[in-house]
């Protein structure tokens, strides 16, 4: 699937080439040979779609490189007349979660290496400490539970050694690495992404609503009708409404009989205050402040994570050494002194 910044990237040519009213089929076309070899091709192949008379939304909802609701924000943006407003705005969403995404990143791997150093010297040293006082422990004949199971993984570490102390580091990057390439495969913004980490989660669903507002309020403003205007708005987030639904939605609204357990569908308290409100200035007034209240906290859930993040892993990797450190040498070491002294 393309990534973050190539759609990103595609997202900001498109809106250009179409600011500028040139045609999208030889702009792509040529777009195409700076792209990755896989990407190069679907959007030739897309461009080939254009020629042949087929819209921008219905090529791409072909292309299975593309996020399936990247289409739909395409024909949201085509139906508001506005393709270049659309793309812009969803592309201003995006890049707002990419780079926490990649703040996230960074921000895990200086740590990542720093414990992965500290893993092997603490292994090492913990090695020949625990031989030491198992050995010890033998000779006086005490017993002390954990050092048994220690035993076992130190015979083993005798067979593999080097590569018995790495298998952490290695999952733990392996890890990492899966994170890493799973955050820049793109869904757009979506209610249905789940991302490792709480606020980051909570961003991209405030993201996701602000960008339900944005559009909708794009198509009202365009003059396209309600019902379709959410219909749309819901496909362009990734969620699935019928447009009867709707329908008998705003049926029930209008003649007062409206049963708020009945619509149980993600973002239905604004649907039915969308649909509830008769007077079109306040309607977009309401979908943008809507939309601009949802984005700053995103932002705030995003800079939280940015703060606590770096002290969190911190935290994390103190704890790890000073375990390592009480269990392999501290903690025998104590309970042989204290043993001894009540023997002798």
């Amino acid at each position: 699937m393309i990534q973050h910044d190539q759609l990103i990237g595609l997202c900001d040519e498109i809106a250009a080439l179409v600011r500028l009213d040139l045609p999208l089929e030889e702009a792509l076309r040529h777009r195409s040979h700076d792209l990755p070899a896989r990407l190069g091709n679907r959007v030739r192949e897309l461009a080939d779609r254009l020629e042949s008379g087929q819209s921008l939304s219905e090529a791409l909802q072909k292309e299975p490189d593309f996020p399936p609701v990247y289409a739909a924000v395409v024909e949201a943006g085509l139906e508001s007349g506005n393709l270049a407003g659309t793309l812009e705005q969803i592309a201003k969403n995006m890049r707002i979660l990419r780079d926490s995404h990649n703040f996230l990143h960074g921000a895990m791997l200086y740590p990542m290496f720093v414990f992965t150093v500290l893993w092997f010297i603490f292994c090492i040293v913990s090695y020949q400490c625990l031989n030491v006082f198992i050995s010890f422990y033998d000779s006086f004949s005490i017993e002390l539970s954990y050092l048994n199971f220690l035993k076992l993984i130190l015979n083993t570490l005798d067979q593999y050694y080097i590569f018995g102390l790495a298998i952490v580091p290695v999952l733990l990057w392996g890890v990492y690495g899966i994170l890493c390439y799973r955050s820049k495969r793109s869904t757009l913004l979506t209610l249905s992404t789940s991302p490792l980490f709480f606020q980051l989660r909570n961003a991209n669903r405030h993201l996701t609503q602000a960008a339900f507002a944005q559009i909708a309020a794009l198509l009202i403003r365009s003059g396209v009708p309600l019902p379709r205007t959410l219909l749309l708005s819901f496909q362009t987030v990734g969620i699935s409404v019928s447009e009867s639904e709707l329908e008998q939605q705003l049926h029930a609204i209008k003649n007062k009989n409206l049963n708020t357990n009945e619509f149980q569908y993600p973002l239905s308290y604004l649907v039915n205050w969308t649909l509830g409100i008769p007077d079109q200035t306040i309607l977009l007034s309401g979908l943008e402040q809507y939309a601009e209240l949802h984005t700053f906290q995103a932002k705030n859930n995003l800079e939280r994570l940015e703060f606590w993040l770096p002290v969190l892993l911190l935290f994390l990797l103190g704890g790890a050494v000073l375990a390592v450190y009480f269990l392999s040498i501290v903690f025998p070491y104590g309970y042989l002194l204290y043993q001894l002294s009540t023997i002798y």
